[in-house]
């Protein structure tokens, strides 16, 4: 990228302070008071570390509350949970969030009710049916595993998953555990069936195979009466209508049978990580894997700290149980079960205390839901026991399906042998672990739980929790509501289930409305009581739906200031850009956050310096290089299409991504635009370069590859040498050196051309989501079709809010131009493919007003950086103009590189033909956009930019940033000092040091 780009190198010292706007002020106060302001800026305070406590979390499948010794059970052995309980809490009022498995343990994981996210279905298919369905924990839910994750703790589970595998394609796995926070995996990403045992019935979808079979038999003796028929000359049937029948009938055959009749190799699998281990699994050996699995992530992670997530297959039908304790217990083999699952806790708890962490280590019993009544097997009970609990597993809001065993431990911590009667839930276990962590809950969104360490401690004797909800898939059906002053408990319940396997537990059986304050205890009725829980129930889940406007981001690639007509541009024609400024606001000193491309645009999205999340780098290749490398927008980045995504919008990226695809594997996508909050995603995920074109000059490490073909050329010149040299005797080189000579000479030919030869295929390609529509990609029409995915994004979604970010390939080297506008402007081919961007503008703008969209879109454009000046074929200038403001992109804090166009426009709101002098950032649009959705930007780490409206508004005469740094890479080059109490008239407001300046020859 030229001489500049050498910055980090040519800076280690000071080259003297460059003023590019002027004060009376001394510079030696200046400096001084800048950097003290930086220091403030940067530098704050660390607290001393607390040590934190590893984390054990433990999760039984369907174990019901009578089931334990320390429960009330007598008769079934669980001596090691009951040592649990014996050492520390064990909470009698402990709720999970859904009577069912995928549900509840999405609740567990996120702190939040399932149907805040999309985990909670209005149909009979209430958890997630199949590994290959796409379905599952959405992508922008931050899981407990994330947040410590964050907080430098290994993060592992062990077992079940069943919170969905990929998104839209085999081998995606955006609802993977490791792309929810999980450092490691090893279990079933699906849930235990009788599939699973080949001598069970089959469970998945069981009336619906009988009736499919029965079809099947049907169709088949249909073809047989046919074929009979004609045989013995009862029908005239020609030969083609019985082959055509017999074929409908295989084809029906195999059309469910290929998924029902497989389910063993479909669902029942064991995965490390994203490799499948078992297929199907092996039921016989589970139990002992993932107890050794379990106990080697504890032995290999003893220095800590770490979480470790054992969400056991037990006590989930089939019931599978080794030859150890079958038999054993007094209850059949559900007994059994429980039996050998209490001993898989007793060896966790054994390599805890082996490894001397049991001190250190805060542990955590429970199960996902109540015990399955309705599981048996003629007449043998193949489920769990709810104590005295009605109801069970899928039964709505019945406190046999919702209550279940909570034990919790940490010696020293907590206190010994001690019982907590009030009312607590399995989301209380986020804030409470993230809280042990170091972490804080994202404040972005509601977290239903609380944390339970006050109330753990004893420091408070009530719960946090008023009101609790119980659903049923989608379905309210009952209210519990904990009155702190008086200790009383009352549970509303709208609807009350039919319990029968048939009938579907969510919907409606009657309305009658029982307020109690216990199951089991006296019922006490009062109209009062009804009236009071429907009110509470309405202020807690309706608000206010104010109208959100919809955003349209429109960012060019490489344009400079000076390229449009209204900063001052003459001679290049850019009117809908102008005629935007015109309705709108225009910003002159608007800054980006880098001079290059990739820390830029991340900058952008996340509304934080490039530096705060990765993306400033320390050597001279300051933005992404290859699609295929591992780089990119780190995942725990929150971008606003994220938090847009969450409030209801439709979100799309339309063209230039630059931040990276994947991490680890070629199909991880974990950098996708899809992982950051994007609905869809069509475009270019590099950026483009001369080798797009074909017929430029390589711009990709353009050095490095002249210096790779000329040691090229000295090796076949040597080889050549060799060679004439043995050919008339003037070396004795044997045949075998000449060879070896050859072959490294080939072999180091293809280790870089293999890359740089083919950038063309590697980098030059178009997606739709995750899969690649064009590579290479067509250039001569890839404009029509960016602009025409991009009108009919505003087309599909007019009817509800959406976000629409269209990057422009426009006007980035190689300037590729259509016929259309090649030719038209004083300023060679650089203007055409300006005024070719205008025209794109013009017609996304048409867009809005034709669907009438216009007073209610927020319009932004703006370029990532300014113009490259280094762009040039001889002597015709490739680059854009950044008008009076010297250096340009990549040219660290010179003015020329960051200073760009921004211009902002809503109708109505927003006041027409205005100019605002006063320094902004590209980073601004971020919470600008997040307000403007009616949400509020993360409250756990540091956002740079600041809500625009105030001052576009008016509201505000004064930009709220005080100070801006210019960084080049990770090397500070630049501060910009803003006075706000300066106001004489002339005087100008903005000063700005150049700490480290770049060559520019």
């Amino acid at each position: 990228m030229g001489v500049a780009q050498e910055c980090y190198t040519t800076c280690t010292k000071e080259k003297g302070k460059y003023w590019e706007t002027f004060s009376s002020y001394g510079r030696s106060y200046l400096a001084t008071l800048l950097a003290f302001g930086l220091f403030l800026q940067t530098c704050g305070m660390s607290a001393a570390m607390e040590s934190k406590p590893n984390i054990l979390l433990l999760m039984a499948d369907d174990l019901g509350i009578g089931d334990i010794g320390c429960y009330g059970n007598h008769t079934i052995r669980t001596p090691n949970i009951d040592r649990l309980a014996k050492e520390g809490i064990k909470l009698t009022q402990h709720i999970a969030a859904a009577p069912l498995c995928t549900p509840s343990r999405a609740a567990f994981l996120t702190g939040r009710y399932p149907i805040r996210y999309g985990m909670a279905s209005d149909n009979r298919y209430r958890a997630l049916q199949w590994n290959a369905g796409s379905g599952g924990l959405p992508v922008n839910e931050t899981t407990f595993a994330k947040l410590l994750q964050k907080q430098g703790y290994t993060t592992g589970l062990i077992g079940k998953w069943h919170q969905g595998v990929n998104c839209e394609s085999l081998n995606d796995y955006c609802h993977h555990p490791l792309n929810h926070g999980f450092d490691y995996f090893y279990g079933m990403p699906f849930t235990l069936l009788n599939n699973c045992q080949k001598n069970k019935l089959p469970e998945l979808d069981a009336a619906l195979q009988a009736k499919l079979w029965f079809y099947t038999q049907v169709i088949a003796l249909a073809v047989l009466t046919v074929i009979t028929g004609k045989i013995v000359g009862l029908f005239s049937t020609s030969w083609k209508i019985v082959t055509c029948m017999a074929l409908a009938g295989f084809l029906f055959f195999t059309l469910w049978f290929s998924s029902y009749g497989f389910v063993q190799y479909w669902n029942c699998i064991l995965m490390r990580n994203y490799d499948i281990t078992e297929q199907p699994m092996k039921l016989e050996r589970t139990a002992s894997l993932m107890l050794k699995e379990a106990v080697s992530f504890i032995e290999r992670n003893k220095h800590g700290p770490f979480l470790l997530f054992v969400s056991f297959l037990h006590v989930h039908t089939p019931l599978y149980t080794t030859e150890k304790f079958l038999g054993k217990s007094r209850h059949g083999i559900y007994g059994d079960n429980v039996e050998e699952m209490d001993w898989m806790v007793g060896n966790i708890l054994d390599a805890i205390d082996k490894e001397g962490l049991k001190n250190s280590t805060f542990t955590y019993f429970a199960s996902d839901h109540g015990g399955q009544l309705e599981a048996q097997e003629g007449e043998v009970q193949l489920g769990g026991w709810n104590g005295i609990y009605k109801g069970g597993k899928g039964m709505g809001g019945w406190e046999g399906g919702i209550r279940v065993p909570g034990v919790c431990r940490w010696p020293g911590v907590l206190p010994a042998e001690t019982v907590i009667d009030e009312p607590t839930s399995l989301m209380d276990i986020y804030p409470t672990v993230a809280y042990l962590g170091g972490g804080t809950v994202p404040q972005d969104r509601v977290i239903d739980g609380h944390n339970l360490m006050p109330l753990l401690q004893g420091r408070v004797h009530q719960s946090e929790h008023q009101f609790i909800f119980h659903y049923c898939g989608s379905y309210l059906h009952a209210v519990r509501w904990h009155q702190k002053d008086s200790g009383i408990l009352w549970k509303a319940h709208y609807v009350t289930p039919k319990f029968h396997p048939e009938v579907d537990h969510c919907f409606l059986e009657n309305w009658r409305m029982r307020g109690i304050p216990s199951e089991g205890e006296d019922l006490r009725q009062g109209r009062s009581l009804a009236i009071l829980l429907i009110l509470c129930l309405f202020l807690k889940t309706c608000v206010p739906n104010a109208s959100k406007p919809n955003i349209l981001l429109i960012m060019a690639d490489d344009l400079g200031i000076g390229d449009v007509g209204c900063y001052g541009n003459d001679t290049l024609r850019t009117p809908n850009i102008d005629h935007l400024a015109k309705e709108g606001v225009r910003l002159t000193q608007h800054i980006a956050a880098a001079p290059v491309c990739t820390p830029s645009r991340a900058a952008f999205l996340t509304g934080r310096y490039p530096i705060r999340s990765g993306m400033g780098s320390s050597i001279k290749q300051h933005i992404v290089f290859w699609n295929g490398a591992s780089g990119g927008l780190p995942p725990n980045e929150t971008t606003f299409a994220r938090i847009l995504q969450r409030q209801g919008y439709t979100t799309a990226l339309i063209g230039k991504w630059h931040l990276g695809v994947n991490c680890e594997s070629r199909n991880d996508h974990c950098h996708h635009p899809l992982n950051h909050g994007f609905s869809y995603f069509y475009g270019m995920p590099f950026s483009l370069v001369n080798e797009c074109h074909g017929r430029e000059n390589p711009e990709l490490s353009q050095s490095l590859q002249a210096t790779y073909w000329l040691h090229t050329q000295i090796i076949a010149l040597a080889v050549l040498t060799l060679l004439i040299g043995k050919l008339t005797n003037l070396f004795s080189v044997k045949w075998k050196t000449i060879s070896c000579f050859a072959t490294c000479g080939f072999l180091f030919f293809i280790s870089w051309f293999s890359s740089y030869g083919f950038t063309k295929y590697w980098n030059c390609i178009l997606m739709r989501n995750h899969d690649i529509t064009e590579q290479p990609m067509k250039l001569e029409k890839t404009t029509f079709n960016l602009l025409k995915e991009a009108v009919s994004f505003i087309e599909r979604n007019k009817q509800e809010p959406f976000l629409l970010l269209v990057s422009f390939l426009h006007v980035h080297t190689p300037l590729i131009t259509t016929e259309k506008f090649r030719g038209r402007s004083s300023h060679g081919l650089y203007g055409d493919n300006v005024e070719e961007m205008a025209w794109l503008v013009g017609k996304l703008l048409e867009a809005i007003d034709k669907e009438g969209l216009k007073n209610s879109t927020f319009v932004y454009f703006a370029s990532d950086h300014g113009g490259f000046l280094e762009a040039q074929e001889g002597n015709v200038q490739r680059g854009g103009w950044n008008g009076i403001y010297k250096g340009g992109k990549a040219m660290g804090g010179w003015e020329g590189g960051i200073r760009v166009p921004g211009i902002l426009r809503w109708p109505g709101v927003l006041p027409a033909d205005t100019v605002i002098d006063e320094p902004t950032s590209l980073m601004d649009i971020y919470p600008t956009v997040v307000h403007l959705a009616g949400s509020a930007v993360p409250q756990d780490r540091v956002i740079d930019g600041h809500n625009l409206m105030p001052l576009l508004q008016g509201t505000v005469q004064h930009s709220e940033h005080e100070f801006m740094f210019h960084y080049c890479g990770v090397y500070l080059h630049a501060v910009r000092w803003h006075q706000k109490d300066r106001k004489k008239y002339h005087l100008l407001n903005s000063f700005i040091i150049c700490i480290c300046s770049c060559p520019l020859t």
